[in-house]
């Protein structure tokens, strides 16, 4: 039949629903992080699909809409988190299709409490092992000195040996020959003769002196402050009994027994020498004062006699040397050396030295050399 066909739009019913469609969210790990890959079926054929995704605490929003089916994650914080997608389809939010997926990121295991714990104590383990070498080490070191140290000290008592035992008895072996060969001849002696035993007589005594001396020095049983003090006190003693002084002694009873080193020894005695010598040499004098302490760290010494002292000027031109010398060996101690003379009112040298001790309280095997 033909005709005209009469259709009311508002007494057709609409489309019962949306197409049908479901999703499906694949989770997989790359190198780089979480890559997450989805895809819808549905019932609509015609419209091309787009897709919004997040993962919430992670994404502040949803992304962009886009045909894209993966998202990649580069970082994700430990944790469970949910990832959502969702298609657009019209214009209402209420009908868009979404699918989501629980991710379930691990914590690393080097932010494990047990990793951390394992790592402070290999940490600590190393640290300790560390400074057990270091002191190990240090300690050989330590032990190698001492033993190079004490080797040295058999050396020098050995050396100190073997002169006084070989040269120290020859010479006074020679002096004693040439004094009994001085007393022994009878009659009239000529006086070449006489003058040449006499003299062979003083030299040996002199180089027996001298040998002594240097055995004093060498021996380590020696380098002591307290026999220093005892050595040079008789030493001067000497010196002055040999110049027919008369001798007064001023020195500390309760001086330390301390390691002194060899070479403060040596230019100290060698100092307390030079002043004496230049008393008999020079002074006219007929007393001699030695005064020596040990005061705040410091090592005072001082000569004096009465003799017939000098000018300042004068005693510079003649005896340059001595003085220079005596200056020099007390400013490589460290220390000072003052000289106050007055014509015909006597000399006094005063020698102050810091005192540095070598090693601490000595040892016994210094002790016994």
């Amino acid at each position: 039949a033909t005709g005209i066909v009469q259709v009311d739009p508002l007494s057709q019913a609409p489309f019962a629903k949306a197409p049908a469609m479901t999703f499906s969210v694949v989770e997989q790990d790359t190198h780089s992080g979480i890559e997450l890959r989805y895809s819808a079926v549905t019932t609509d054929e015609f419209e091309r699909p787009l897709y919004q995704t997040r993962l919430v605490g992670v994404d502040a929003a949803w992304s962009v809409p886009g045909p894209e089916r993966m998202r990649t994650y580069s970082a994700v914080p430990p944790g469970r988190h949910r990832f959502e997608v969702r298609q657009l389809r019209g214009d209402t939010v209420a009908d868009f299709p979404m699918g989501s997926i629980d991710v379930v990121v691990p914590t690393p295991y080097w932010r494990t409490p047990w990793f951390v714990a394992v790592s402070l104590c290999a940490v600590a383990g190393l640290g300790a092992a560390v400074a057990w070498w270091t002191g190990r080490v240090a300690a050989r070191r330590r032990i190698t000195l001492l033993e190079r140290e004490q080797e040295r000290q058999r050396d020098r008592a050995r050396i100190a040996r073997d002169i006084h035992d070989s040269l120290g008895a020859g010479l006074t072996q020679m002096a004693m020959m040439s004094d009994l060969m001085r007393r022994a001849a009878a009659g009239p002696r000529e006086s070449a003769l006489d003058e040449k035993l006499d003299e062979m007589y003083r030299s040996a005594q002199n180089l027996t002196r001298a040998v002594d001396e240097i055995v004093w020095a060498v021996n380590p049983a020696n380098d002591t402050l307290r026999r220093f003090c005892t050595f040079v006190a008789h030493d001067v003693e000497d010196m002055a009994r040999s110049g027919g002084l008369d001798l007064r002694v001023d020195v500390d009873d309760d001086v330390p027994d301390v390691v002194l080193p060899a070479a403060s020894r040596h230019h100290l005695c060698m100092l307390v020498r030079e002043a004496v010598a230049n008393v008999l040499k020079h002074a006219r004098a007929t007393t001699l004062d030695f005064s020596l302490h040990v005061r705040d760290g410091r090592l005072e010494m001082a000569i004096a006699d009465d003799g017939q002292g000098f000018a300042r000027d004068h005693a510079i031109g003649n005896d340059q040397d001595g003085l220079a010398n005596m200056q020099a060996r007390a400013a490589e101690l460290g220390g000072v050396v003052e000289i106050a003379s007055t014509p015909s009112r006597g000399t006094r040298v005063s020698v102050r030295v810091p005192f540095v001790a070598a090693d601490g309280p000595v040892n016994e095997a210094r002790r016994t050399g």
